[in-house]
């Protein structure tokens, strides 16, 4: 995984919830100080496995690469 050296939008994660089939994170995208939106990502253990795939990375780091994209 390498995430880009500079997100255009700043990432915050306010929940993470592991469940059976991976984790759901609820975070807030702010783009610029008066647009910012929230989203729910949920990310399974096969995408962890393909964004990090000796598991080193931690899923909240995973999920935040991924919605930067």
């Amino acid at each position: 995984m390498t995430p880009s050296p500079e997100p255009a939008a700043a990432i915050r994660t306010t929940r993470e919830t592991e469940q059976a089939d991976g984790w759901t994170f609820e975070m807030v995208i702010d783009f610029d100080p008066d647009h910012s939106r929230t989203i729910t990502l949920h990310l399974a253990w096969a995408d962890y496995n393909l964004w990090s795939p000796t598991g080193q990375a931690r899923p909240v780091d995973v999920a935040t690469v991924v919605a930067g994209l």
